[in-house]
Order: structure tokens, then C-alpha cells, then sequence
């Protein structure tokens, strides 16, 4: 978490340093005396002194004179207060965004009013991009500004070690493409050179023969395209789960115990699945319908440019349409995932603590609550389904109106003699495979947001830095001797519960921890045996 932030030339020129005084931190400040947003001051913490600094104006505290600094938490925001020269005032407000920082700052200026001079740094990921302003799912890098995060480079990075199936497949795809082409072709031929008066049994024969070939051929192609595909998508998903479960061994419990059970078991079952589930059903085809699409048009436009463009003034309609809707599509999408979150998290927490449940005689209670947590995730499914259903049903129209003109301006023309009937029948082939892929299409939006949510949430865990071993490992000689020396500790920064701990334990020395539920006994047990870093002071 950034606790020096860059200050604009004007600010920076405000604070006054000397000697060996230096800037320690620096964050914005983005709530004004009267409740306002603003966006031009900021609190500035240098060893002797505190600068709170408004656009121009600056108010200047010295450290000496200052004590007891606290970031106390409101509603939507909170409060930097302190005790200035026997007076409590308030220092600065912030919004919500801003809570975790300002609690290492407080934590900060009381390390400097002790006399001491560390540093305090923040090994907290951001919450917010301070780029975007998008909220960051727990990764340390944006997912939507930093190149990593990107949904294109996530799939990449998932796809380096499988290019030879990649290709493989890709390869299938458009042998599937070209068969499909070909098929409309032949059957114009066999219309234009066959049907018609004097046409010869053994040319019928040959075309009916190609197209008979074609169509075995797109089965066969479709068939190993799909089991590639299939086997492909089986590897990647074994190979996610065991890097997540891997993942999940080496990582804190400080990232564990943020997330819910149910939470972590999905990305391991459900996303997982789901990554198999569109290359077995959506990969496979996703390139071989491009080709299709691409090439239909060129071919479409060479048979009757007239006709073409009548056809296309339907297609523009459908694609602004399902422009306009992607956001929305991917947000409600999201949404049903984060309610199938709850449900498993509740079930897996009930299930686990069965015992806890009859002991207390809390079952009506659980299953009200289970109940109202499933009703929502139903509301919320029925909800997605019912836009989608009226989202597919404007789509149909739209294409079934380009079919509409297709076969009424062709049939006028055949009936000039402008265009052969086995071209009008190539020509309306086309349309409806136009059409077709344009309404697959329109399902990939859905498709593509539900394999984005499922690759943020896999890559968030993925995507989190481990510190690595330092390579300098030797034996030491453990004398028993325990020193905490100003340790300070919190599950969450802004609300520590240990605070500013001092204890030296003498080697064979047997003392008790002696306190009230929740007064931190058992935290300070863990950070003994090593399962959690101190925040502040040393161990």
C-alpha cells in the first residue's frame, strides 16, 4: 500500500525540511473541513513535523507537541485526531478508501512521538487503482492498467505451456471453416447445372457425391475438434486446480482468513470447471467462426453487392445492441457469481460445524438463514435468465428480418433474371450462416464475462507474491530468550489488537497470559510459533 505518495511541485515547495529532516509519508487527503470531496490537499509526516496542506495553505504541528495520534473510524470515512499541545482536534478527514492508510500513518507519527524513528511500511495490496479508480480484487497490479491483468494477457499466460494443442486445434478449426464454405458452393452448381432442363444424372451424381464428402468431412472435423478441444480443456483445469491448491499451502493466513471458505473452494471447483466448459464448448469453435464470418461476407458481397448491403443493415442494429449491453451483461453475470460465493460459504460453514448447530439448537435458525441466502442466488439466476431471454429474443428478430429482405429483393431478381436461382439459394446459405454465427456471437459476451470473472478470481490467488526463502540459511543457537520490542499486530490495519507490546521472557522463565475473550491471548501465541508477521516493532 503506497504510504509516500509523489507530491505535485506546489505542495512539495510547502513542506519545510532541514538538516536531516526528511519526508516519511505523504497521502492525499480527499474530504475538505466541510465534508467535501477535494482533490488538492494532503497530510504530509516529516521527522520533526506534521504539514496538513489545502491547495495554498498549509497548517504545520510539530511532532514533539503532539500525542496519542489515532485513525478512528465513521461512517463512509474517517477521522485523523490527535492531542496537540494538551487539545484533541482533528487532523484531517478521509474517506473509506483511504482507512487502511491512515491507520499506518497513525501508526507512524506515534512511532516518531516515542522517539523512535522506523519507518512503517505496508505490505497491504491497494483496494483502489490509484490510476482508474477501479476497485483491485486482491491482486497487487489493476487487472484493467497493468498489462498482466488484462484478460488477454491472463489467457495467454494460461495458454504458454499448451501451444502445440493450441495449434492443433486452431488448425482443425479452420479445416472445419473451409468445409462449411464449400458446401454452399457445390450446392449452387448442383442447382444452376442440374436442375434444370437437359441437366445430366451423372453431374448429379458427382455434385450429391461432393457434397456428401463435405458433409462426412465437417462431422469427422467436428468430431476431433471437439475431442481436442475437450482433452485440452480437461488438462488446463487439472493443472489450475493443483497450482491454486499449491497456492493456497504457501500463502499467509493472513490471505485466508480474508476470504470465505466458500470463496476459496469455488475458484478451486467452480471457476476451474468453468475455464474447461468454454474451451470444450466455446474455444473450439471461437476462431473457425470468425473465419466463417469474415469470408461469408466476401463471398456474399461478391455473389450480389446490392444484396449485401440490404442484408447488412440489420447487422449494425444487432451490434450496437449487444455493444451497448456488454458492461451490463458482465456485471449482473458477476453478481450471480459473488451470491454463489454466500451459499457456498454458509453450507460449507454449517456443514463443517454441524455438531456446534444441534449442541445449540440452532437449526431452524440456520436454515432460515440458508434459505433466505439460496432465495437470493435464485432471484438473482431467474433475474440473468429473464434478461437474456429477451436479449436473444430482439436478436432473433433483427436476423430473421435480414433472411426476410434476403429472399424478397432475391427472388425479384431471379425473377428478372439478374441472378441464377443456385446462386439466390448460395446467397440466402450464406445469410443464414451469417446469422447464425452473428447470434452465436451474441451469446459470447456472456460467455466471455463468466471466463473473465473465473480467470480474475483464479489469478487472484495465482497473481500473490510469496516471499521467498533468503538464500543465507544457516543453524543458530536458540537460547529460548523471547524479546517483543514494541510489536504491534492487527488481522486488519486499521484496528490492531495488539498494540505497542514490550516483554522479555529469560530462557526457562514460565510466565501466564492472562486476559478476556478476544483481548489477543491466542494472537500473540501465533505470532510466537511464526503464522503471522508483525505489522510494527520487532519479534
Amino acid at each position: 500500500m503506497i504510504l509516500k505518495y509523489k507530491l505535485p511541485p506546489k505542495t512539495e515547495a510547502l513542506v519545510e525540511t532541514t538538516g536531516d529532516e526528511r519526508i516519511y509519508y505523504s497521502v492525499p487527503v480527499d474530504i475538505d473541513t466541510a465534508g467535501n470531496l477535494t482533490e488538492d490537499s494532503y497530510l504530509v509526516v516529516t521527522t520533526r513535523n506534521v504539514y496538513v496542506i489545502r491547495g495554498e495553505k498549509k497548517e504545520q504541528y510539530k511532532i514533539k507537541d503532539l500525542k496519542e495520534v489515532h485513525a478512528e473510524l465513521g461512517i463512509g470515512g474517517g477521522l485523523l485526531t490527535a492531542r496537540y499541545k494538551d487539545m484533541d482536534m482533528v487532523l484531517v478527514h478521509y474517506s473509506s478508501k483511504h482507512m487502511s492508510r491512515y491507520a499506518y500513518v497513525a501508526r507512524g507519527i506515534n512511532i516518531l512521538i516515542s522517539g523512535r524513528y522506523e519507518e512503517v511500511i505496508s505490505n497491504e495490496y491497494e483496494k483502489i487503482c490509484p490510476k482508474c479508480g477501479r476497485v483491485i480484487p486482491g491482486t497487487k497490479q489493476c487487472p484493467k492498467c497493468s498489462k498482466e491483468g488484462r484478460f488477454l494477457s491472463v489467457f495467454v499466460r494460461m495458454a504458454k505451456p499448451y501451444k502445440k494443442e493450441f495449434f492443433g486445434v486452431f488448425f482443425l478449426m479452420i479445416l472445419a471453416a473451409v468445409t462449411t464454405l464449400l458446401n454452399p458452393e457445390v450446392q449452387k452448381h448442383l442447382i444452376n447445372d442440374v436442375l434444370k432442363e437437359g441437366g445430366r444424372m451423372r453431374d448429379a451424381l458427382i455434385y450429391l457425391a461432393m457434397m456428401f464428402s463435405l458433409s462426412v468431412g465437417i462431422v469427422i472435423v467436428n468430431i476431433l475438434k471437439s475431442n481436442s478441444s475437450a482433452r485440452l480443456g480437461a488438462r488446463i483445469a487439472e493443472d489450475l486446480r493443483i497450482q491454486l491448491f499449491k497456492k493456497y499451502q504457501q500463502l499467509p493466513l493472513e490471505f485466508i482468513n480474508d476470504r470465505r471458505p466458500g470463496e476459496l473452494l469455488n475458484r478451486i471447483i467452480n471457476d476451474t470447471v468453468f475455464i474447461r466448459q468454454f474451451m470444450e464448448d466455446v474455444f473450439c469453435n471461437l476462431f473457425a467462426v470468425f473465419f466463417i464470418f469474415i469470408w461469408d461476407i466476401i463471398f456474399m458481397m461478391i455473389l450480389n453487392l446490392k444484396l449485401a448491403l440490404l442484408t447488412f443493415i440489420c447487422v449494425p442494429i444487432v451490434s450496437v445492441i449487444m455493444l451497448s449491453l456488454r458492461k451490463t451483461i458482465h456485471r449482473i453475470f458477476h453478481l450471480q457469481f459473488k451470491k454463489n460465493d454466500d451459499v457456498s460459504s454458509d453450507l460449507q460453514d454449517v456443514i463443517s460445524g454441524m455438531r456446534v448447530v444441534k449442541t445449540y439448537g440452532k437449526e431452524k435458525e440456520e436454515s432460515d438463514r440458508f434459505k433466505v441466502l439460496s432465495t437470493a442466488f435464485a432471484n438473482i439466476q431467474k433475474r440473468n435468465e429473464r434478461f437474456w431471454a429477451m436479449f436473444d429474443l430482439v436478436l432473433s428478430f433483427f436476423m430473421g428480418m435480414g433472411v426476410v429482405i434476403v429472399v424478397y429483393f432475391g427472388g425479384t431478381d431471379v425473377f428478372a433474371g439478374k441472378m441464377s436461382a443456385g446462386e439466390l439459394y448460395q446467397f440466402i446459405s450464406y445469410t443464414m450462416l451469417l446469422f447464425q454465427y452473428i447470434s452465436w456471437l451474441g451469446r459470447l459476451p456472456q460467455e466471455l464475462s463468466r471466463l473473465t470473472s473465473s480467470l480474475e478470481r483464479v489469478y487472484d490467488v495465482l497473481a500473490q507474491s510469496i516471499e521467498e526463502e533468503s538464500a543465507d540459511v544457516h543453524d543458530i543457537d536458540i537460547k529460548g530468550e523471547v524479546v517483543f520490542d514494541h510489536a504491534t499486530f492487527g488481522y486488519k490495519s486499521y484496528s490492531p489488537v495488539l498494540e505497542d507490546i514490550n516483554a522479555v521472557i529469560k530462557p526457562g522463565e514460565m510466565i501466564g497470559i492472562v486476559g478476556a475473550s478476544g483481548t489477543g491471548k491466542s494472537t500473540l501465541i501465533n505470532l510466537l510459533m511464526g503464522l503471522y508477521k508483525i505489522d510494527d516493532g520487532r519479534l
